[in-house]
């Protein structure tokens, strides 16, 4: 069973002179995806702010079902289900399962295909961007435009609060060009990715919750990134990959990606 915890405080906004002057600013939180899904956002009345909230998370649940590898019914699962997925294999031999070549989509058909036995398709660095994108255009077919989803450490945007040029993200340790940017969000993504929450410690060595498929263990480097794109899964793909390319090959990754701004940096 899925445990929910839903917040609402209520602050009216202030006023602008146009005609949404008057909303009212509304905050709920549920939990998915292992973490406290927030939603701030502004209405015209209770109501509205209520029914929005409510279909985004159902928006965010529904795709869980379907991305999450830790559910035994998700489709992701399901795709890896082998006669040999639960067989013990050496590290060599899973690292030789890696590889996003070995995924076949067929846009015909809309299927997915892994070609190698043993195989496993895992989401977690783009699947909670692209769920929160999903989740902010729910809440503007319901008519809330202004709203703010944040779930970890991934942010996504639409327009900003009455009165402001954008919503005010503080980046802890981000360096100014993301600070600057985070300070004024509005139809953008903020995604941070590294190891200060989520790691293990073993024989003294600090293993990052990121695998670095060139040795099928958690990185150690510790890197840390922070990423502003125009939306959640380039944020959230970027954020990660950062933390697993060095400095030139990540540089020359964003080249790819004008527009968006990144910062990666070691902790000590």
């Amino acid at each position: 069973m899925r445990t929910r915890l839903l917040v609402t405080v209520t602050v009216l906004a202030g006023s602008t002179g146009d005609a949404r002057a008057q909303e009212v600013r509304r905050e709920f939180a549920e939990l998915h995806m292992g973490v406290a899904v927030r939603i701030e956002l502004y209405a015209p009345d209770d109501g509205t702010a209520r029914t929005a909230a409510r279909a985004a998370y159902a928006r965010i649940a529904e795709l869980e079902d379907i991305m999450s590898d830790y559910r035994a019914e998700s489709e992701v699962r399901r795709l890896a289900e082998r006669p040999d997925a639960a067989v013990p294999v050496s590290l060599d031999a899973a690292a030789r399962r890696v590889g996003w070549r070995k995924v076949r989509a067929d846009s015909v058909t809309r299927s997915i295909r892994l070609d190698t036995a043993g195989m496993g398709l895992d989401l977690g660095g783009i699947a909670k961007g692209y769920i929160l994108d999903q989740a902010l255009l729910v809440l503007g077919r319901h008519g809330v435009t202004r709203a703010l989803i944040q779930a970890g450490g991934d942010i996504v945007v639409g327009d900003p609060p009455p009165g402001r040029a954008g919503w005010r993200v503080a980046v802890p340790g981000g360096g100014e060009a993301v600070r600057g940017r985070a300070g004024a969000l509005a139809h953008a993504a903020l995604s941070l990715s590294g190891d200060t929450e989520q790691y293990v410690i073993v024989a003294g060595v600090r293993y990052s919750h990121v695998v670095d498929p060139r040795t099928g263990v958690g990185l150690t480097s510790r890197r840390q990134a922070a990423v502003v794109a125009e939306d959640g899964l380039t944020a959230d793909g970027l954020a990660t990959a950062l933390t697993v390319l060095d400095d030139a090959r990540g540089a020359e990754l964003l080249h790819a990606y004008p527009g968006v701004v990144a910062e990666v940096r070691r902790v000590p």
